[in-house]
């Protein structure tokens, strides 16, 4: 089997199940707790975008980018690979509160506070280019995913917990999408 080949699997799959996990975490959350974060919600969240990682990597390989558009990647593996480390030390501090003491210092709250910001924009980005790459479906869904998600920032609590799994909803879609497309895509 071609290694191109290896990598349009692992594309697909990871991409389709990185996208399902992304919307079935947020959901979690949402449903248990009106948007409290759980243990399970983000468990799924982190196996979701480590899934993620893998679309991407396998993106590099199939869709032969330029260097624009693998930059884009890029941005999006490191946010990605920043983001699981983030909801993984909110797992960690569900089990063990005083966890909190121990990373609450200026360098790791930096993290926590602008590291996502790589992942949108490395996703915005990617978004662009899947368009500019005559993915267009995807390419859309992940942008207004990505946009309506990072808009609920700029809500209450309540509000922008439905917010978020409106966003999560449709960069779910993206990438599932995504998965898809690429199976379509490279016969």
């Amino acid at each position: 089997m071609k290694v191109k080949n290896l990598f349009l699997i692992e594309g697909i799959f990871f991409s389709a199940l990185g996208g399902i996990l992304l919307f079935v975490g947020h959901l979690i959350n949402f449903s248990v707790n009106n948007g409290q974060i759980t243990v399970a919600g983000q468990t799924i969240i982190f196996f979701s975008h480590s899934f993620l990682i893998f679309s991407f990597i396998s993106a590099q390989y199939v869709l032969k980018p330029n260097i624009q558009d693998s930059l884009a990647l890029d941005l999006s593996i490191i946010g990605s690979v920043f983001v699981c480390a983030i909801v993984f030390s909110e797992i960690a501090m569900a089990f063990n509160p005083e966890l909190k003491t121990a990373i609450d210092n200026p360098v790791t709250n930096n993290i926590i506070n602008f590291a996502p910001l790589l992942f949108v924009l490395g996703l915005i980005l990617f978004s662009i280019s899947l368009i500019r790459m005559d993915y267009k479906k995807p390419g859309i869904l992940l942008l207004v995913g990505n946009l309506v998600f990072a808009a609920s920032t700029l809500f209450s609590v309540n509000l922008a917990s439905v917010i978020s799994l409106i966003g999560s909803f449709f960069t779910g879609l993206g990438f599932l999408y995504f998965g898809i497309s690429l199976r379509l895509n490279n016969n």
